[in-house]
């Protein structure tokens, strides 16, 4: 079985392509699969993205980036197989998603089904903004939450509980 993520402070911030993932790829069914669980005093920050250096310059047009290098600030459940995904909790005092970060759960192949993403906020959440990177396909990535799934199984609920909700 999978791991669970526990972190708790007064201020959380996830910047400049940093990344908290639970992820369960498996054959076989387990009882348990990685969740995450944040709860931050005041703020919870999720912003921005940073760019691989790996691949070589001259090999994409200028001014340009590889998608495959962009790696946006995530909270990032998922599961490939046929587990569901773990879930996302959320408790805080304000959650800023800016910049391109991303808060997401995702069932990404086989018949595993994603997991839920819970907000609990006490007063704003605020979602604005893009990635100020582009790649070589014009792709803009935005700030987002987000539950999805690329095979059969279904994407997990969204729930967001707040004062003040900005998009």
């Amino acid at each position: 079985s999978a791991g669970h993520i526990l972190l708790e402070a007064d201020n959380i911030r996830i910047e400049d392509g940093g990344v908290v993932t639970a992820e369960t790829e498996s054959i076989t069914r387990i009882e348990k699969t990685g969740s995450i669980q944040i709860h931050a005093e005041e703020d919870l920050v999720i912003s921005g993205s940073a760019v691989r250096k790996e691949f070589p310059l001259n090999l994409l047009p200028q001014n340009t980036v590889n998608p495959r290098t962009v790696l946006p600030s995530a909270l990032r459940a998922q599961t490939k197989g046929v587990n569901r995904g773990g879930d996302i909790q959320i408790s805080a005092g304000n959650v800023f998603v800016t910049g391109g970060g991303l808060i997401s759960n995702a069932a990404l192949k086989g018949e595993g089904a994603g997991g839920k993403i819970d907000l609990d906020v006490v007063d704003t959440i605020r979602l604005t903004g893009a990635n100020e990177k582009v790649d070589t396909n014009r792709t803009i990535f935005r700030s987002e939450i987000s539950s999805g799934t690329q095979a059969p199984g279904h994407g997990g609920d969204i729930t967001i509980r707040a004062k003040n909700v900005e998009m």
